[in-house]
């Protein structure tokens, strides 16, 4: 019997315009946000480190945009991250029909900002539990990462009996 249902969020629930939303920060701070395609390796690490957990986005900024206020930046992408992401209602209805009888879950590969958006938008509220990359240090396509996910989902049901 199925009781339990994980969700991904990006390219799921919702599809990101990464081309809008970098065209806006080229604009605006001559950066672009296509990482792995823009930079090096030293960039791609430090991206890695951020959404496993052990940076926070702000110190890409820093990097990238040595002149500006980097929580100024911060906020710029987030609010960019958040108009530049589709909503597939039809999936939201969807998953809105299931809480009823199943306990929802998203496991998402993110970083800090990315999921303040995600809350701005309520498209947490979704589900019963929320689990992100940088909390778990690491991601999805890791098997010890849905082990750490199904051991939270064990003791947390333990703990509710």
């Amino acid at each position: 019997m199925i009781k339990n249902i994980i969700f991904d969020l990006g390219g799921v629930i919702f599809k990101e315009d990464w081309d809008t939303l970098n065209q806006e920060l080229i604009k605006n701070y001559g950066i672009s946000i296509l990482i792995r395609s823009k930079y090096g390796k030293e960039i791609n690490r430090l991206y890695d480190k951020i959404t496993l957990g052990e940076k926070d986005i702000s110190e890409l900024f820093k990097v990238l945009c040595k002149k500006d206020n980097v929580s100024k930046v911060c906020q710029f992408y987030k609010d960019a991250y958040s108009r530049n992401k589709l909503l597939s209602q039809p999936l939201i209805k969807f998953i809105r029909s299931l809480r009823k009888e199943y306990y929802l879950i998203c496991l998402t590969d993110t970083n800090r900002l990315h999921l303040m958006s995600h809350k701005e938008q309520s498209i947490t509220k979704l589900f019963d539990k929320c689990f992100t990359s940088f909390d778990l240090k690491g991601r999805k396509q890791q098997k010890e990462t849905f082990q750490k996910v199904l051991n939270k989902l064990i003791r947390f049901a333990h703990n509710s009996n």
